[in-house]
């Protein structure tokens, strides 16, 4: 009877030998096989912010004063056609609060026909800042993005609907663009955080490199390349093609649902 104990007993320990054993195996495997996704998430993560870099760079051309007490148009020369151009418009509010203006702006042709037209309300208001004083607190900017098809004279109408008269001007930029690159950067910056959390959790990460070479490439991760360049390779094409953005030209078109309005209407 002892000696049967003895068996179990000692068999028992063998079984929790062998458990204690294959832990660091199984936390080994566990960190090949996430490893190569960490490092194509973080390598995700940087070639997707270089694209957010270089298609939000924006060029000055010019900054021209606004005629909105005739409401007679300005003249403006758009250099480059198939370019995004920004058009930052801002009104010069009095230091009375409250103050509205119901603002539209409007892009003629140089033969005074139909562009493009934007609204937005802006704003100036005064409240309590919390500190036993009021701040003035304001809107004063309409800020749109749009793509002429055509370079050439146009012209600019500053309107606006509720008669505020104060002083408009506008700085004309333009720039790259894409609507999705700054998005996926974020999402591989959160897939590399959970990622990062997730080996710190199973032990800690190893030598990198020599793990790397140790460890197979799987078909699951060559299709997660795959998709990763294929998305890349879309957001640069759709960076040149301009897709989602609001245009001018034969066919006038409306920003996509992806495109931040702010608060801007893009009336067509």
């Amino acid at each position: 009877m002892a000696t049967k104990r003895r068996d179990l007993a000692t068999r028992k320990k063998l079984r929790e030998k062998r458990i204690k054993n294959s832990i660091p195996t199984l936390v080994d495997q566990k960190y090949k096989q996430i490893l190569p996704y960490f490092i194509l998430s973080i390598f995700g993560a940087i070639i997707f912010s270089f694209g957010t870099l270089f298609t939000h760079d924006k060029q000055k051309i010019e900054t021209k004063n606004l005629n909105i007490l005739e409401s007679r148009p300005i003249s403006i020369e758009i250099p480059k056609a198939n370019t995004i151009y920004v058009f930052e418009v801002t009104q010069l509010f009095s230091d009375y609060t409250p103050t509205y203006s119901e603002l539209e702006i409007e892009l003629l042709d140089e033969n005074y026909n139909h562009v493009y037209t934007v609204y937005e309300d802006l704003w100036q208001e005064s409240h309590d800042n919390g500190n036993g004083g009021r701040s003035i607190y304001s809107d004063r900017t309409i800020e749109c993005e749009i793509e002429l098809q055509y370079p050439g004279k146009y012209h600019i109408k500053s309107t606006s609907y509720n008669d505020n008269k104060t002083r408009v001007w506008v700085d004309l930029y333009t720039k790259k663009g894409s609507l999705y690159f700054m998005a996926i950067t974020f999402s591989f910056i959160a897939v590399s955080l959970i990622l990062y959390l997730y080996i710190i959790q199973i032990g800690g990460f190893h030598p990198i490199i020599i793990t790397l070479l140790e460890t197979k490439i799987t078909k699951t991760f060559i299709i997660a390349v795959i998709i990763v360049s294929f998305v890349f390779i879309s957001c640069v094409v759709i960076s040149y093609t301009h897709y989602g953005y609001p245009h001018s030209g034969d066919e006038i078109r409306l920003p996509s649902r992806f495109f931040s309005t702010n608060y801007v209407i893009y009336l067509g």
